[in-house]
C-alpha cells in the first residue's frame, strides 16, 4: 500500500525534579506524577527544563507492492520516540549529533537498515523454501494456502514471483542507501563507521528473526519426513494385515493418551495407570504388527516396522506440541485469575521472603517480590545505564585493579620485569576488552529491565530512610531481616548488657594500638624471635590502617530474635597478625582432632560409619545436641592463651614455623586485648572473649 510520507513532531516539555531525573518516563510528555514517599508538607519548588525546539523528522515512503511489509510488524525499538533513539545511538557510537540533519539522517538510516535487515532475513528464509521444495518436491503448507492451490508448478511459480519481489525491495532498499549516502552530513564520522554501528545495532534487536526463520524450517522438514514416511508406509501392499489399520488404531490410542497427558497438566491429577494402559496397549499393538511383519516371508519386514515407528513417533511429538500449547494459553489465564482472587493473599509461598518485623508492610507487591530475591541477587546491567564519564572512571578502576595484580605477580613469581613490553601490551589488550565490555550496546529488553530494576532500588531506598527502617541480612539464612531503627537497636543494646563483654572508650585509641603492634613486631624481630619475611608479613599498612567495624545479623531463626555482632577488621592494626597465626596454626589443629571433630554432614556421616565398625552404634544410642550462647564472649582472655600454648605443647610443639611458643602468645594476646571497634558513633574495646 502507498503510504505519504508523514512527520514525526517531536517536542518534549517536561518537568522534572532534582531527585531523579533518571526515574522520569522519557515515553510520556506529562509530568510524572508524584510518588508516595515523596509527599511532604512543604513541597520543593520544580525546576523547570529548558524547552526543547520542535525536531520534524519525514518518514521514508512506504515502498509500493511491498509484500513482505504486508505481513511486516514494525520493531518495539522503532516505536520509540526518535530522539531517544538518537540518544541511545550517540552513546553507543560516542559520537554526538548535534545538528538537526544529522539527526535526520542518523534516524533514516538506522530505519532503512532495519528493513533492508528484515527483507534479506525474509529472503533468505523462502529461498530456503524453494531449495528443499525443488529439491524434496513438496512445498509447506503455508505456500500451499498463501497460493490457494495444491499443484506443485503454480506453488513453485509463486514462490519464483515472491522471492522475485523481496529481490526487488531490496535493490530499492540498496538504491535508497545510496542516495542517502550522497548526502552524508556528518564530516567527522565517515559512513562505513556509521553503518558498522547501525549494523551492529539492528542485528542486536532483530537476532530473534533468524531463531524463528530456523524453527519454521525445521517444521517444514519434519513435516516433509512425515508426510514421506506415510506415503511409503501406505504404497505397502501385504495380504495378511492391513497397515493402515494397525496405523489408524495406533494413532487412536496416542490421541487417547494425549487427551489423559493434556488433563494430566490441567488438573494435576495422578493418572499414571491410564498412561500406562494406554502404553501397554500401544506395545501389544506393535507387538502384534512387528510379530506379523517379521513372519511375512513376502516383505522386508524389519524395515516396514522401522518406518512405522518413526512415522509414530513424528506423531506423537506433534500431539505433544499440540498439548504444550494449550497448557501455555491456559496457564496465563489460570495465573491472571489466582492473582486477582482472595485466596491468594492468604496462601503462604515457599519463595525465601523477607523476615517482616513491621506491622505493615510499606513496599508493594514489585518491590517485595525484588527483595525476596535475597542478598545474593544482583543487578543486571549496573554500569551500562550510568553516564558515560561514570563508565570511563569504573574503567579505569578495573583496569588498574587487574593490571597491578597481574603485574605484581608475574614480578614476583616469575621474575617478569615491571616495565616488560609484553605487560604493555597486556594493558592496552585489557584496556579494549574493557572498554568492549562496558560500551557494547544493550538490547531494548535488556534496557528497560535494568532501568526497572534501578528504579526498584532507588524506591526501596527512599521508603527504608523515609520510615527509619533498618536492612539486614539474616544470620545463617539467605534472606532480608526488615525492621524498624529503634527497635534494631533495642536488640543491640540488649546484646552489650547481656554479654559484659565491652566497654565504651572516651577516645580514640587507634595511634596507640597501631604504635603498639609496630613495637611488638620490631621488639621480636630484634630478638630474632620472627623472620623478616614474617615480619614483613604482620606489618600493618599505615595508609590503610583503620578501625573495625562492628555490624549485626539478626538471628531470625530464634525465639525473640536476637542479634550476632560481625566485626569488620579487614583493615584493623592486629588483622595481619591474626591471619597469619590462623594460618599456621590451624592447619595443626586440623590435623590433630579431625578424629573428634565433625565440621559438616558429610564428616557426620563418616564418623558414624566408624561407630558402626566399631560395634558401638545400638538401638540405645542417644545422639545429644548443645549450643552455647555468645560463645564470642564467654571465654575469658587470659584462659584462652593458656589453653593454645596448652595445646601445642601437648602436642610436642615447641616452635611453630620457627616461631617460638611465648612469642606465638605475645601475639596473640595483642590481636585479643587490642580488640577495638567503631559502632554507630561510639568506640568500644572487648575486654571478654575475642
Amino acid at each position: 500500500e502507498n503510504v505519504s510520507s508523514t512527520e514525526i513532531n517531536l517536542m518534549r516539555n517536561l518537568t522534572k525534579r532534582k531527585r531523579d531525573i533518571s526515574a522520569q518516563d522519557i515515553k510520556s510528555n506529562t509530568r510524572i506524577s508524584k510518588s508516595t514517599s515523596s509527599i511532604s508538607g512543604a513541597q520543593p519548588k520544580l525546576k523547570k527544563l529548558k524547552r526543547r525546539t520542535n525536531l520534524n523528522i519525514p518518514t521514508t515512503t512506504t515502498i509500493t507492492n511491498n509484500t513482505a511489509y504486508k505481513y511486516y510488524r514494525q520493531p518495539i525499538y522503532l516505536k520509540r520516540s526518535p530522539m531517544i533513539l538518537i540518544q541511545m545511538l550517540t552513546n553507543i557510537i560516542n559520537y554526538n549529533f548535534k545538528k538537526k540533519e544529522e539527526q535526520i539522517c542518523l534516524y533514516h538510516r538506522l530505519d532503512l537498515l532495519d528493513k533492508h535487515y528484515y527483507l534479506q532475513v525474509h529472503q533468505q528464509l523462502w529461498q530456503s523454501y524453494s531449495d528443499i521444495g525443488i529439491q524434496q518436491h513438496r512445498w509447506p503448507d503455508q505456500l500451499y494456502t498463501m497460493a490457494k492451490t495444491n499443484d506443485f508448478q503454480i506453488c513453485r511459480q509463486y514462490l519464483d514471483n515472491h522471492i522475485i519481489i523481496i529481490k526487488k525491495e531490496i535493490e530499492t532498499c540498496h538504491i535508497q542507501l545510496n542516495n542517502q549516502a550522497q548526502s552524508y552530513p556528518v564530516t567527522t564520522l565517515s559512513l562505513d563507521q556509521l553503518d558498522h554501528y547501525l549494523r551492529e545495532f539492528v542485528d542486536c534487536e532483530r537476532k530473534y528473526l533468524s531463531m524463528r526463520n530456523n524453527k519454521q524450517l525445521q517444521k517444514f522438514i519434519d513435516n516433509y519426513h512425515e508426510k514421506q514416511l506415510f506415503e511409503t508406509i501406505s504404497a505397502y501392499h501385504i495380504s495378511s494385515i492391513d497397515q493402515n489399520q494397525y496405523i489408524n488404531r495406533l494413532m487412536s490410542i496416542r490421541e487417547k493418551q494425549a487427551t489423559i497427558y493434556e488433563e494430566l497438566l490441567m488438573l494435576e491429577m495422578r493418572v499414571l495407570f491410564q498412561l500406562q494402559e494406554y502404553d501397554q496397549q500401544y506395545e501389544n499393538e506393535f507387538l502384534q504388527l512387528e510379530s506379523h511383519l517379521l513372519n511375512s516371508i513376502n516383505i522386508n519386514g524389519s524395515s516396514i516396522y522401522e518406518q512405522i515407528q518413526q512415522h509414530m513417533n513424528y506423531q506423537t511429538n506433534k500431539l505433544k506440541q499440540q498439548v504444550s500449547m494449550k497448557i501455555r494459553s491456559l496457564r496465563g489465564i489460570l495465573i491472571k485469575n489466582h492473582r486477582r482472587s482472595s485466596s491468594a493473599k492468604n496462601t503462604v509461598g515457599v519463595w525465601p521472603e523477607p523476615y517482616l518485623e513491621l506491622l505493615t508492610n510499606v513496599f508493594n507487591c514489585y518491590e517485595w517480590k525484588y527483595l525476596s530475591f535475597g542478598p545474593s541477587c544482583i543487578r543486571i546491567n549496573q554500569s551500562a545505564i550510568c553516564p558515560r564519564h561514570q563508565q570511563e572512571i569504573a574503567i579505569r578502576k578495573d583496569h588498574k585493579s587487574i593490571y597491578d595484580k597481574v603485574r605484581s605477580h608475574l614480578n614476583e613469581h616469575y621474575f617478569v620485569p615491571m616495565t616488560a613490553t609484553i605487560l604493555k601490551q597486556y594493558s592496552n589488550q585489557l584496556l579494549h576488552d574493557l572498554n568492549l565490555s562496558y560500551f557494547s550496546p544493550l538490547s531494548y529488553n535488556d534496557q528497560t529491565l535494568a532501568l526497572k530494576q534501578a528504579k526498584k532500588v532507588v524506591s526501596i531506598q527512599r521508603k527504608i530512610k523515609k520510615h527509619h527502617l533498618i536492612l539486614r541480612v539474616t544470620d545463617k539464612g539467605y534472606n532480608f531481616y526488615i525492621g524498624t531503627e529503634k527497635e534494631f537497636d533495642k536488640k543491640t543494646q540488649s546484646f552489650f548488657q547481656d554479654t559484659n563483654a565491652f566497654i565504651e572508650l572516651k577516645e580514640n585509641p587507634f595511634n596507640k594500638i597501631q604504635d603498639n603492634v609496630i613495637h611488638l613486631l620490631n621488639q621480636i624481630r630484634t630478638k630474632n624471635f620472627i623472620f623478616q619475611w614474617q615480619y614483613n608479613k604482620m606489618m600493618p599498612n599505615r595508609i590503610k590502617c583503620q578501625l573495625a567495624h562492628l555490624y549485626f545479623n539478626p538471628k531470625t531463626h530464634k525465639d525473640g530474635i536476637p542479634v550476632r555482632p560481625i566485626e569488620n577488621t579487614i583493615n584493623a592494626p592486629t588483622t595481619n597478625i591474626s591471619n597469619y597465626l590462623d594460618e599456621i596454626i590451624r592447619p595443626i589443629f586440623d590435623k590433630e582432632c579431625q578424629n573428634t571433630t565433625i565440621i559438616d554432614g558429610t564428616s557426620l556421616i563418616q564418623a558414624l560409619h566408624q561407630y558402626m565398625r566399631k560395634g558401638l552404634f545400638k538401638s540405645t544410642t542417644l545422639f545429644c545436641t548443645f549450643d552455647i550462647r555468645n560463645l564470642y564472649t564467654m571465654l575469658p582472655q587470659e584462659e584462652a592463651l593458656n589453653v593454645l600454648l596448652e595445646f601445642l605443647h601437648g602436642h610436642g610443639y615447641t616452635k611453630v614455623k620457627g616461631i617460638p611458643l611465648e612469642t606465638i602468645r605475645l601475639l596473640a594476646s595483642i590481636v585479643l586485648k587490642e580488640n577495638v571497634f567503631v559502632y554507630g558513633k561510639k568506640i568500644y574495646q572487648q575486654v571478654l572473649g575475642g
